[in-house]
């Protein structure tokens, strides 16, 4: 199958290349990507070529689609599920941010679809979530509700920065002003959140 991978450690730029379709073993998911989003993180890489053919991750962190295999052990998902990643990776499980639960900021991770890893990501035709991540991180996986098309699910990780951002890391309250700093697709998405969450006055200062 086909998949965009990146070469390189630190800076490097991506090629189309050809690798086997996964695996599936006894506690994987196998996952048939229907869409994938672009992050700031790929983005990084993309006008860069460091010459280099060291072979460094399949990309793509933000993705959703459709359960194509489950291993034989795997209990809590079935094929034909429509699901989306968590920003999915391998977490320690005792570090302060895990035993809270925070995996996305385990001092140890490694993600799918980022930097380093040897599973895959979403920049192919099928990604391999395994056992290792599902045992620690049950919600690696979301199931998609009825009525989200994979294309929205598939930025549902950015949206949730966002809500992370005013919801619970501001001392926002509604009825307040909010001003967001930069039109990017985060902010973007902030300011969603904030007409969302009962902001009166809403100022985006572009960059």
């Amino acid at each position: 199958m086909k998949a965009l991978a990146r070469f390189g450690k630190a800076f490097g730029g991506y090629k189309m290349i050809d690798v086997p379709q996964p695996i599936c073993g006894p506690e994987d998911v196998v996952i048939e990507i229907k869409a994938a989003a672009i992050c700031g993180a790929d983005m990084k890489h993309y006008n860069v070529d460091s010459g280099s053919d060291e072979f460094n991750s399949i990309r793509g962190h933000e993705f959703a689609g459709c359960i194509a295999q489950v291993g034989e052990k795997v209990k809590d998902w079935k094929v034909g599920q429509r699901v989306v990643s968590d920003n999915s990776g391998h977490v320690c499980g005792v570090c302060p941010a895990c035993e809270q639960g925070d995996f996305l900021c385990c001092t140890e991770k490694v993600n799918l679809g980022l930097d380093n890893n040897t599973w895959g990501g979403g920049f192919s035709k099928y990604c391999l979530v395994p056992g290792e991540i599902l045992k620690i991180h049950r919600h690696a996986l979301w199931e998609i509700p009825d009525g989200v098309d994979y294309e929205d699910a598939a930025v549902l990780d950015p949206i949730c920065n966002a809500y992370k951002s005013i919801a619970q890391q501001s001392k926002f309250l509604p009825g307040q002003d909010v001003v967001v700093i930069g039109t990017g697709p985060l902010g973007l998405f902030s300011v969603q959140m904030a007409r969302i969450m009962g902001a009166v006055n809403i100022v985006v200062v572009g960059l």
